[in-house]
């Protein structure tokens, strides 16, 4: 199978419910909690620091899971690339352009 390819779910919480420890003790339940696999596929991705990880079947915890936490504004943010604006409290206006700095755009 492919990179980054498997069972992954986006867990949102609400803003005024999100801490990075939050988000964390879930990540940590999780991988204590999470079956070992889900409709025949691992639920466990092997060196998640290459390119997202390859599926591995394992049967000792904890395992490396895919369960993202986050809140839908710091999911936009870092997906828009705005998470410094949202942390400063302040946001982005209508008619505003933004350059990717990646892409030169």
């Amino acid at each position: 199978m492919d990179h980054d390819w498997g069972p992954q779910a986006e867990l949102y919480l609400r803003d005024a419910d999100f801490s990075d420890d939050l988000a964390a003790d879930i990540r940590r339940v999780m991988a204590d909690e999470l079956p070992f696999e889900i409709a025949g596929y691992p639920t466990h991705f092997a060196t998640p620091e290459v390119h997202g990880g390859f599926l591995t079947a394992t049967n000792q915890r904890p395992i490396s899971h895919k369960v993202h936490v986050s809140s839908t504004r710091r999911f936009f943010g870092r997906y828009l690339g705005l998470i410094h604006w949202t942390r400063r409290g302040s946001r982005p206006r209508p008619g505003s352009r933004f350059q990717n700095s990646i892409c030169g755009q």
